[in-house]
């Protein structure tokens, strides 16, 4: 991410400075002072829009919002088609820094299941959940008669 964002910004820089050099060169034959401003107005624009996007990036990250509202219904629906999973509470998905991403959640169960089951259904959650590159996750098991210890 750093470095993409390092690459972005050096990129902007070499075609900040490629514009003024074609402004100047334009100067030096046509009586147009009129660029100069125009091009210092729209470098103007393109860094606000820039600090705009970046500010709202951040923000998002201090508050620990959650990636976005498509992939956590996938990852709840994903959680859902799971074998012997009747239900799920207490889904939350968010983001540390923009790309790696948290997620804890309480699986209810359909049935109480064994130490083997439940060995090869925690495997399977692993599985389903290896597509969205959770840096951590928290998963509780809870038999169909459990009362939830968060209600």
């Amino acid at each position: 991410m750093i470095f993409n964002a390092l690459r972005r910004h050096l990129l902007e820089d070499v075609l900040g400075w490629v514009a003024v050099l074609i402004v100047g060169i334009v100067l030096l034959f046509v009586d147009w002072p009129i660029l100069d401003p125009i091009l210092s107005i729209g470098f103007t624009l393109f860094i606000l829009v820039n600090v705009l996007r970046n500010l709202w990036a951040t923000l998002k990250l201090f508050i620990q919002a959650t990636p976005d509202k498509k992939t956590y219904r996938q990852v709840a629906d994903t959680l859902l088609e799971l074998p012997h999973v009747a239900d799920l509470h207490h889904l939350h998905f968010w983001s540390l820094d923009g790309e790696e991403h948290v997620l804890t959640v309480h699986l209810v169960l359909t049935e109480n299941l064994d130490i083997e089951a439940r060995s090869d259904l925690k495997q399977h959650i692993d599985n389903v959940l290896a597509p969205y590159a959770l840096s951590h996750t928290t998963v509780e098991l809870e038999d169909p008669d459990e009362a939830c210890r968060d209600n």
